[in-house]
């Protein structure tokens, strides 16, 4: 019994983890981001519901009993089903951020993607890492953001106002300056050309928001 007990138990592992990779790499494989992300979290769930059926044999008097056990075998796949997930939820942050892959897709559908991924890891909990690759893909966005400030302030040639907007950055512990600040710090400048300005713009709403700024 308890060897029927293992196989039915290491069984249910396996449809979990077909369920949770067998879609999300096929959608990462031919680029539709979206449906990764969608797969990915439609996939952990199915998974959580196969432990569903265990809760429906036990009656009675030991219902109890019973039910904190199933809920303790439950969780324990989950846990189990966490170590699998992390390391899709970190490489695809990563592939994004760092772009190794994925080339083509839009800003907004990346960020999109990793809100999802920040959703489930919000309300179910993961690992430091996932949450450190989050914070990583919005830093690396803001970083590319400031850093596209710079060469058009350049072209002012007034090197007091490069200074004022360098000092305001701290590349080590990943502070970003507001977008007053950035205004604050340019206002030695004769005049903001529309570039200059757009880019100050785009950095500022991303600042507040971690997400894109619309310019339709």
């Amino acid at each position: 019994m308890r060897t029927d007990k293992k196989k039915n138990n290491s069984l249910i592992l396996i449809i979990s983890l077909l369920l949770i990779l067998g879609p999300t790499l096929y959608f990462g494989i031919v680029g539709k981001a979206a449906e990764m992300g969608v797969a990915l979290a439609a996939g952990t769930l199915s998974a959580a519901f196969l432990h569903l059926d265990k809760l429906q044999k036990f009656k009675g008097a030991g219902i109890e009993i019973e039910l904190k056990e199933a809920v303790k075998e439950a969780q324990a796949t989950l846990e189990t089903l966490k170590d699998y997930t992390d390391p899709v939820y970190i490489s695809s942050i990563k592939i994004m951020s760092e772009g190794l892959t994925w080339e083509g897709i839009s800003e907004d559908t990346q960020h999109d993607i990793v809100r999802k991924i920040e959703k489930i890891v919000n309300n179910n909990g993961a690992s430091e890492d996932v949450s450190e690759a989050i914070k990583e893909f919005y830093n690396f966005n803001l970083t590319q953001l400031f850093d596209r400030l710079i060469p058009i302030v350049d072209g002012y040639f007034k090197p007091e106002a490069t200074k004022n907007l360098l000092l305001l950055r701290d590349r080590e512990n990943f502070i970003f300056p507001s977008e007053k600040q950035v205004r604050q710090a340019l206002e030695a400048l004769p005049h903001l050309t529309p570039d200059l300005e757009e880019s100050i713009k785009d950095y500022g709403y991303y600042k507040e928001n971690l997400y894109p700024r619309n310019h339709s």
